[in-house]
């Protein structure tokens, strides 16, 4: 039997691939710029590449094939007359700074899950899986980095209130365990906030922290 081909899906379909796999080399770029501090050089104002490769402190030639490939995504903007990048303020505001605005951290969950497809690949015939210490600590240090500006702007003033009465009852003093706190920065977060609680938290053995250890006495 021949099944006919609708020749305008398949060129759709086409197209959609072609944009997926661009999508996914442009995340890899963004990933790079922002690890390396470029995208923050470049908020601070407009520069041509020496300039915005001097601010972050890293080597032109590097500087300008990111740029290069961020200017072809539609992220960075260059005016040819000047020779200058600049990252659009709307830009910025997402791809910067400390809040949870930042969308870039993002970018790390494919630049850290890419280097096992190979693994997975493998254990889909042969079966037995890929242990979670495979994946770390860089999968634990990508997912700190994309829930850090959350906590740290909304938690407390914005996250905890809508529970209801769960402040109050921190306030006065509750035991409470987080089962997979990561590097235990939420934890952290509310045992600075409210020290009559006892807050413990678990995760996986040896996972790193940036802050305070994860597993807290009373009043800590």
């Amino acid at each position: 039997m021949t099944t006919s081909l609708d020749e305008t899906r398949v060129a759709a379909f086409g197209e959609k691939l072609v944009g997926t796999y661009v999508g996914g080399m442009v995340t890899l770029m963004v990933d790079l710029a922002s690890r390396t501090g470029l995208l923050d050089a470049l908020a601070t104002g407009p520069g041509t590449g020496e300039e915005v490769a001097s601010r972050a402190g890293l080597v032109e030639r590097y500087v300008r094939e990111c740029l290069g490939s961020l200017v072809t995504a539609g992220i960075v903007e260059y005016d040819p007359a000047t020779r200058q990048y600049s990252l659009p303020p709307e830009h910025a505001l997402l791809l910067t700074g400390e809040g949870s605005l930042n969308l870039a951290p993002i970018s790390r969950l494919v630049t850290s899950l890419a280097p096992h497809v190979p693994d997975v690949a493998r254990v889909s015939r042969t079966g037995g899986g890929v242990p979670y210490e495979a994946f770390r600590p860089e999968f634990t240090d990508v997912m700190d980095g994309i829930s850090r500006g959350l906590m740290d702007g909304q938690l407390l003033d914005g996250i905890l209130p809508v529970t209801g009465e769960l402040p109050a009852r921190l306030a006065d003093g509750v035991r409470a365990t987080e089962i997979g706190c990561g590097t235990g920065h939420a934890l952290n977060l509310m045992a600075g906030a409210y020290p009559r609680s006892s807050f413990t938290g678990y995760d996986w053995p040896g996972t790193r922290s940036t802050g305070p250890a994860p597993r807290l006495p009373p009043g800590h």
